[in-house]
């Protein structure tokens, strides 16, 4: 075990605002200071998921409190996208600096927001009223903080149109008082009206962006509680690509002396841990929340793509389904959508994070796995981009020995190939068959190709794994 991976007992180190996203975090403070100047600092927060968006937006309301500023805090979520002004009105609700009850600005700007819901389809005179009057009530609010008010929405590729609009509002036609407002968000997941939207308020000046990137070494270090030189860490660094997640993820399952992450080129560990593993773990209940939404298609399809491994066509991933391939490609959108599925550099596809498969396939029933298996083993042999070695198929496909690894072999294969499990040299094959040397030796070359392996003990490991 790594001196990395040893060092993680639950908790992981930050930096000195409880983030070790420190440059990032000054830029927004910036912002929350710059709230006299009479303008609406509008910052856009965004990065992969698992890259620190909440973790940076608490470290950023915490240094706020401590100012004496006001916070507010909401979550979009999926469910309630169809719902206007959500965001907002959650937010307020929950404000109550007395400790006890809510303010009369935020009591008469929910109201109003809550109305507002069914004047939005209104001709374009009203909807202006609309946002006006929304505008003035919202500086009631502010003008009732007298620390100053600092908005924060995360999931923000979740939210309602009519939120959006009223934040464009507020950017264009800033109060005297400045709102500083935070929204962050997957930038992958935006839809193309909200990307246009704040492009605009971009272009204008209204909009700031953040963009977080993958953690430097040293940043993972630092994540970590770790020197930077730290045996393991650089491994640890590169096999969590950046992402903080995943990093703190697989150096915890590390310490514990649980599998490690490291697939075997199909997704797969190769240790003998559980398949599920990765699927019961914090990161994995994490992960297999964002598939909660998709239908049984796009199920059926992650699937399917999570037993291929770590990339995927969509023949492949339509042929281990047993879709056609319209439909296979629909749901791939669908996920691509998501951003669960990428695509690689090469033309196929992946999932964003080797992880997101693993837990996928953890979750998938043991016995369709079996015969999704098969079905992979038997398009990756007559497929136009047949891998090297779908012996790891082969060794999931079901029963051990000939009859459930030999998918694909004639009756005389699986025979010699069973012989060949059991020890016997070439001449006792051939004895036993009554077949000439020469001609067991071209049926092991045929075996050899059509099952992924080199040599004869690389046949009879496969042959002998346990099922």
């Amino acid at each position: 075990m790594s001196t990395a991976a040893t060092a993680i007992a639950g908790m992981t180190a930050t930096g000195p605002h409880g983030t070790v996203r420190t440059a990032e975090h000054a830029r927004i403070m910036t912002f929350l200071d710059a709230r006299g100047e009479g303008r609406t600092s509008l910052v856009e927060l965004t990065g992969d998921p698992g890259y620190g968006k909440t973790r940076l937006l608490t470290a950023v309301a915490g240094e706020a409190r401590r100012r004496g500023v006001d916070v507010l805090r909401a979550r979009c979520t999926e469910t309630r996208t169809g719902e206007s002004f959500h965001p907002f009105i959650e937010a307020f609700t929950s404000w109550r600096p007395s400790g006890t009850t809510l303010l009369a600005p935020a009591t008469a700007f929910i109201r109003a927001l809550a109305a507002a819901a069914d004047m939005l389809d209104d001709t374009s005179t009203s909807r202006c009223r609309l946002f006006a009057e929304l505008r003035s009530l919202y500086g009631d609010c502010l003008a009732a903080a007298p620390g100053g008010l600092l908005l924060l929405f995360d999931d923000f590729h979740f939210a309602d149109r009519a939120s959006v609009d009223l934040l464009e509002v507020l950017a264009r036609w800033p109060l005297v008082e400045a709102l500083p407002v935070v929204v962050a968000h997957r930038q992958r997941q935006v839809p193309a009206w909200m990307h246009v939207t704040i492009q605009a308020g971009v272009e204008l000046g209204a909009v700031e962006q953040i963009r977080l990137a993958a953690l430097t070494l040293q940043q993972s270090a630092e994540l970590l509680g770790l020197p930077g030189r730290a045996p393991g860490l650089a491994d640890l660094h590169e096999r969590g690509a950046g992402n903080p997640l995943y990093l703190t993820a697989l150096a915890e399952q590390e310490a514990g002396g649980g599998d490690d992450g490291r697939a075997d080129g199909f997704g797969h560990a190769p240790s003998a841990g559980p398949s599920d593993h990765w699927a019961r773990t914090t990161l994995g209940v994490r992960l297999l929340a964002e598939t909660t939404p998709l239908g049984a298609t796009q199920r059926l399809v992650a699937r399917a793509a999570a037993v291929l491994g770590d990339t995927f066509t969509v023949d492949a991933v339509a042929a281990v389904a047993q879709l056609d391939r319209a439909e296979a490609c629909r749901a791939l959108r669908e996920l691509r959508a998501r951003d669960l599925v990428r695509a690689t550099p090469g033309g196929e596809l992946a999932f964003r994070h080797p992880l997101v498969g693993r837990c996928l396939y953890g979750q998938t029933d043991p016995c369709w796995q079996v015969g999704a298996h098969r079905r992979a083993l038997e398009y990756l042999r007559t497929g136009p981009a047949a891998p090297t070695l779908p012996a790891r198929h082969a060794e999931r496909s079901g029963p051990r020995g000939p009859a459930g690894v030999g998918v694909g072999l004639t009756a005389r294969e699986r025979e010699v190939a069973r012989l060949a499990a059991q020890g016997l040299r070439t001449r006792d094959i051939a004895g036993r068959l009554r077949v000439s040397p020469r001609t067991v030796d071209t049926h092991l070359a045929h075996i050899y190709g059509k099952l992924g392996v080199s040599s004869r003990v690389e046949l009879v490991r496969l042959l002998s794994v346990a099922p």
